[in-house]
């Protein structure tokens, strides 16, 4: 991998900071320009490639009203929040100045190992309805994967992880900004290495899979999941064979189905759970392709069974999913899991039995792209 085509990955702290569809803007200069390059790389939403994760440790919660996850900021906090967020952007252009800056060959390579410490949460309820719990029978994907990226000395550069979960072991009675599980474990990670490298959080398919001490607002929780995952991260990258060999290529391509509004608004809904048409939600898919590895995006919360069905139709052994990535649509359901009506399902914007085949075959055609 020599210094030529060049795709930055940024991982925003947590999942709220995005531009929806009906807000989105770019970065801006300082004097409130729209900045679509940064040294040669384009840049799109935050990035080329942006992917964020759930939390419900955000700026702004405190004094905020959290519904689904998001935090709906009240004013007396807007100013505080609108600034926390311009600092989150002007840390992500700082650091693809200084990625771009620090360009070098690099080897590259890819691991594969196991981590249990989420669990699925779409649950039966004792009244016959499907809720928020912990489901251990359903489907619940452990695989933890790393690619590492090397000097062509053998000194690592960074590492990049893989997980499906939540980072929700902080709940929402957490007024302090934190990057949860995701964060604890990349910078579990960082620090055994000396801090020589920097590690990269992404979130696989993980829209029903909670952590297995979710919302438990205890530190010592969060510590104790991330050194799970950091030790089986560093376990798997000393036998990792890297090479330099490798080609960068990347796409995205947009899927539109159509959507779905409750026709009770009501919260919490009541049953019967009934839907109405709603207007077309557009899905921005994501390729980046290294070599034998493949990042393939989606914009939005997937469960799990989408992921799975992406990997074994996929061209591709090292087929990982990305999900929040360059924005969110919410929570992106497989046609099966429309048989429980859960959490997952209420609050998706989707119609039943369009976005499992329109995500895995769209990226499957982009994969097999020359």
């Amino acid at each position: 991998m020599h210094p030529g085509r060049r795709t930055p990955l940024t991982h925003p702290p947590v999942r709220n900071w995005h531009w929806t569809s009906a807000d989105r803007m770019p970065l801006q200069d300082d004097g409130g320009a729209p900045i679509s390059h940064v040294d040669g790389l384009r840049v799109r939403l935050c990035v080329a490639y942006a992917c964020a994760l759930t939390s419900y440790a955000l700026a702004g919660a405190q004094g905020g009203e959290l519904r689904a996850g998001a935090a709906r900021v009240k004013p007396e906090f807007q100013s505080r929040a609108a600034s926390w967020t311009r600092g989150v952007e002007d840390a992500i252009l700082r650091s693809v100045r200084q990625a771009s800056d620090g360009l070098q060959p690099a080897r590259f390579g890819v691991a594969k190992g196991k981590a249990y410490v989420n669990t699925n949460r779409r649950a039966p309820m004792a009244d016959g309805s499907w809720g928020l719990g912990m489901n251990p029978q359903g489907p619940s994907d452990k695989t933890l994967a790393a690619v590492k990226f090397e000097r062509l000395s053998g000194e690592p550069i960074a590492i990049l992880m893989n997980y499906p979960v939540h980072g929700t072991v902080m709940g929402p009675r957490n007024h302090l900004i934190t990057g949860d599980l995701p964060g604890a474990a990349t910078q579990y990670v960082e620090q055994r290495l000396g801090d020589r490298a920097v590690a990269l959080w992404t979130s696989a398919a993980s829209g029903e899979q909670n952590p297995i001490y979710a919302t438990q607002d205890r530190f010592d929780r969060v510590d104790a999941l991330a050194r799970i995952l950091g030790e089986e991260t560093l376990r798997l990258l000393p036998p990792i064979r890297t090479t330099a060999r490798a080609r960068i290529w990347g796409a995205q391509r947009v899927v539109t189905c159509p959507g779905q509004k409750r026709a009770d608004a009501s919260a919490p809904p009541r049953p019967p759970i009934r839907f109405l048409e709603a207007e077309p939600v557009a899905i921005r898919l994501s390729l980046l392709r290294v070599g034998h590895a493949v990042l393939a995006g989606v914009a939005g919360e997937v469960l799990t069974m989408i992921g799975e069905r992406l990997k074994a139709e996929s061209p591709f052994a090292n087929t990982f999913m990305v999900t929040h990535c360059n924005d969110a649509v919410g929570y992106i359901p497989d046609d099966a899991a429309y048989d429980q009506v859960s959490y997952e399902i209420v609050v998706s914007p989707l119609e039943r039995g369009c976005a499992e085949n329109a995500i895995v075959n769209a990226l499957v055609e982009m994969m097999e792209q020359p």
